[in-house]
């Protein structure tokens, strides 16, 4: 019979540990179990550390007290001997089972307190090496118990704020260089603090927990503590992070964990660009652009004048090139010029889109066209 003494000799004692802590924890989320014959086949499901989910399964001989064969999908089981914390997680959820049924064997084997069979209706489950009468009160089911929390915390953080409620700001501060961008945040009302992990943003968020960045600014994270436009750039963040947050897991080899790797910045992609400039079109936008130093630009929806200078050369013609700053997004191009933003929607500039596309590789130095291809130019 599998024992939690035979587990730590399969495991050992760190593994073990380590399983134990899952188990007691609820980490085994689906749990299935068939026999055949001597052969017991258990199938299970398993909380990682993180957000993943890892798949088991195993095979428990009965004849020899002995795992026959194991698996799990996760990377440590893949780079070290024997069996990972996951797969302990799991014989101990089957070693409990196994207590169950021979403790149901056992409470209808034995007589109740005045001579009569026992019914098993009259309880409700077995726990702790004992049967639990009907009448215990039955607690919250786990999921609603903690939505029920995230309720409470969004109904009374206004009255537990110690900053005005609605009032706290993100202020976005971009980086764009060649058609690349980034964007940091601040967070705070007149003191702004780097905010130096966006992952660990997200997650205070979505638990709504107390965080303090200064002295100045220590509240509940929660989506209402923001100002209406930080609310807008707050869903921003929380769906990158859904979408992407994948991307940035890192396995802890030594203490078998996934985390996620600390990130101050958020690389945009042309729709994200575009997404994020959206929220601010009416706001003053803060840009580093090509590492000229941080400056305020302004968007405008105004039509750009693009300026050539064509030079008549003895062979051919010489154009001279106004340099431009640009970013070409999903449905827009962005044109940075005198503290402005043009957005010129890409549709409307689709028989120039070939030649404009040139215009990054030929800023500042113009080209030149001979005789013989200047009416096609």
């Amino acid at each position: 019979m599998l024992t939690k003494q035979l587990i730590k000799e399969i495991a050992g004692p760190t593994i073990y540990n380590r399983g134990l802590e899952l188990f007691k924890q609820n980490k085994v989320l689906t749990f299935k179990s068939n026999s055949q014959n001597e052969e017991i086949t258990v199938k299970a499901t398993v909380q990682g550390s993180g957000r993943k989910k890892y798949k088991v399964t195993l095979s428990y001989n009965t004849l020899f007290d002995d795992v026959s064969e194991c698996y799990c999908d996760c990377p440590a089981f893949y780079s070290y001997d024997g069996i990972c914390k996951h797969c302990a997680a799991v014989l101990l959820a089957y070693e409990e089972q196994q207590d169950m049924q021979q403790a149901i064997f056992d409470y209808i084997d034995t007589p109740g307190s005045a001579g009569h069979m026992r019914r098993l209706s009259d309880y409700i489950g077995y726990e702790n090496g004992r049967f639990l009468p009907k009448n215990r009160s039955r607690q919250t089911t786990p999921v609603i118990k903690d939505l029920l929390r995230r309720q409470r915390i969004k109904t009374t953080a206004p009255l537990m704020q110690t900053v005005p409620y609605g009032q706290v700001a993100l202020e976005p501060h971009f980086l764009c260089a060649e058609n690349h961008a980034e964007v940091g945040f601040k967070i705070g009302m007149d003191t702004k603090y780097v905010l130096k992990d966006v992952f660990e943003f997200a997650r205070y968020v979505k638990s709504g927990d107390e965080h303090a960045y200064g002295k100045k600014l220590n509240f509940l994270h929660t989506p209402e503590a923001f100002d209406p436009l930080s609310q807008k750039l707050l869903n921003f963040i929380l769906s990158w992070v859904q979408e992407n947050g994948s991307h940035y897991l890192t396995y802890q080899y030594y203490s078998y964990t996934e985390t996620f790797s600390p990130l101050r910045r958020i690389p945009l992609g042309g729709a994200e660009f575009e997404e994020l400039l959206s929220i601010l079109k009416d706001n003053p936008v803060l840009i580093d652009l090509n590492g000229s130093g941080e400056k305020i630009w302004r968007q405008t929806d105004a039509v750009l004048s693009r300026h050539l200078r064509l030079l008549g050369k003895p062979e051919g013609l010489e154009v001279e090139i106004e340099p431009l700053a640009e970013f070409y997004a999903a449905h827009t191009i962005f044109t940075f010029r005198d503290g402005l933003i043009y957005r010129e929607n890409r549709e409307n500039l689709l028989p120039l889109q070939d030649f404009l596309a040139c215009l990054p590789e030929l800023a500042g130095t113009g080209f030149y066209v001979e005789k013989n291809d200047i009416p096609t130019l």
